[in-house]
């Protein structure tokens, strides 16, 4: 048995200890660099890693395993889709999502070239063995070719009672773009489908972001990029009992731009938070990282509620003075109020020359992040009731998702409890912060948690996973080797 390291941190303002237990075993982090990265706990923790391969033209899906009741050793499954001896696979995953614990369903497409239709298919995989159903067939539609076959989004309802898919034709800019919309069931048999032509071409079509709710209705966000016009985002929303598409704009006067967001559904209502800019769309930075902001200046917060049918509750923009990289952590939805968590994490991604990394397409990502903003949003209104602001101090990094700068943070009986990291020396670990806030936008404490690292490893954010009350699984790193352990308030 190997021993445990027990370390505590005294917080006499609030007459509690926050204690860290870490083991004495390190471990290797790999594959995480770029990764999108979901954690799970089951008794064990699995961390659900995927990125695009441009090797194999399609997602990797790998799952770190680590389990406390043997000292935090770890184990790699792979569970991307299996590929043949020779050659590659010609179905690609597109997305997948949680259906029960460690059982998740994905999304696969195949491009049919005799009939040259684009197929959708769906199959279950465990994240535990790896272990994959046989793919099943949804639907298809018609795509020009294998190079441009057209797109399927995919999004779950957060009962997992529905899906829909979106269905994106092959660009072409002669034509208005048709798409269609495919509600599917808890057992992907297609439930409804309807299609819907907009008044302009792919080439005015930008991104969508997906949603459906509990009920089958579904949100689509959309960004539309019209000529001499500043793009713009709007809102339609399917309501498959009616069949009808309602558009909402999402526009905003005084040529102002939304340039982050982030919609949820919560108690039958649809929530649009984010952040507005009087910068144009083509000064956004493009940002390859899951993490970080455009490179433009925040000036409020947005605000927009809907009924679980679209129809509109309010818009409210709240001013906050310009605010530089300002970027949206998570915005949590706590009974009648909204906690907005922000901090102004910055990613520059320079691309390697090819000559270097062998005809690959390989970025450096360098992270750098100088503050936190937390604030609390009124659902009835969405009206922004106080934000306060937080400086930190830490050198930039590279290449490892900026998980020792942002924070991590947990919500108990209306009040926020956050942590991050402050710089000390090159030589020393970083000092955790734990600050508490009330409702009413008091901070409560700003304590250092000091003595509670091993030496020179400091607190990674990324990891923070809730295994019973008042208890979280936690990682420590310093370079590529880390330490898991338990932090329990």
């Amino acid at each position: 048995m190997k021993n445990i390291i027990l370390l505590l941190a005294l917080i006499t303002s609030t007459s509690f200890a926050q204690t860290f237990r870490w083991s004495e075993t390190s471990t290797t982090v790999e594959n995480e660099a770029d990764y999108k990265i979901d954690n799970y706990f089951y008794g064990r923790l699995f961390k659900l890693k995927t990125k695009y391969n441009q090797d194999t033209f399609n997602k990797d899906v790998i799952v770190d395993i680590v389990d406390p009741k043997d000292d935090f050793e770890s184990e790699v499954v792979i569970a991307s889709l299996d590929q043949p001896t020779m050659g590659l696979t010609m179905k690609t995953l597109i997305d997948l999502f949680q259906l029960t614990e460690k059982n998740f369903v994905y999304f696969v497409t195949e491009f049919d070239r005799s009939t040259k239709m684009n197929e959708l298919f769906w199959m279950t995989a465990n994240i535990d063995t790896g272990t994959k159903t046989k793919h099943k067939f949804i639907t298809s539609f018609p795509g020009k070719n294998g190079v441009n076959p057209g797109d399927y989004y995919v999004a779950q309802s957060p009962n997992k009672e529905f899906y829909v898919a979106l269905k994106v034709p092959s660009y072409d800019k002669k034509i208005n773009q048709k798409i269609t919309f495919t509600l599917i069931d808890k057992t992907f048999k297609v439930v409804k489908e309807k299609e819907y032509e907009f008044p302009f071409s792919s080439k005015q079509s930008g991104n969508q972001q997906l949603y459906v709710s509990n009920e089958g209705v579904v949100f689509m966000i959309k960004e539309i990029e019209l000529p001499k016009v500043k793009a713009y985002k709007s809102l339609y929303v399917w309501n498959p009992t009616t069949d009808a598409v309602v558009e909402e704009t999402l526009k905003l006067e005084n040529d102002l731009q939304i340039h982050q967001l982030r919609g949820q559904f919560y108690a039958n209502n649809f929530y649009i938070n984010g952040l507005y800019t009087d910068k144009s769309s083509r000064d956004f930075q493009f940002n390859v990282s899951y993490s970080g902001s455009d490179g433009v200046n925040s000036l409020g917060v947005y605000c927009a509620k809907f009924d679980g049918k679209g129809i509109r509750k309010y818009t409210t923009l709240n001013s906050t003075g310009k605010i530089n990289d300002l970027n949206i952590k998570d915005f949590v939805v706590s009974g009648d109020k909204t906690w907005a968590l922000m901090d102004h994490m910055f990613v520059v991604s320079k691309r390697r020359p090819l000559a270097q990394t062998n005809m690959k397409i390989i970025n450096d990502n360098t992270y750098s992040n100088n503050g936190i903003e937390v604030g609390l949003i009124d659902n009835e209104t969405g009206k922004l009731e106080w934000l306060h602001s937080t400086k930190v101090g830490n050198p930039s990094s590279v290449n490892d998702n900026g998980d020792l700068i942002s924070f991590m943070y947990t919500i108990k009986n209306d009040e926020l409890a956050l942590i991050y990291n402050q710089h000390i020396s090159i030589y020393e670990s970083k000092l955790p912060i734990l600050q508490n806030y009330t409702k009413t936008g008091k901070l409560v404490s700003t304590k250092p948690l000091s003595n509670s690292l091993p030496a020179k490893y400091s607190l990674d954010n990324s990891t923070f996973v809730k295994v019973e009350n008042n208890k979280y699984m936690v990682r420590c790193k310093i370079g590529s080797s880390a330490k898991y352990g338990y932090l329990t308030f």
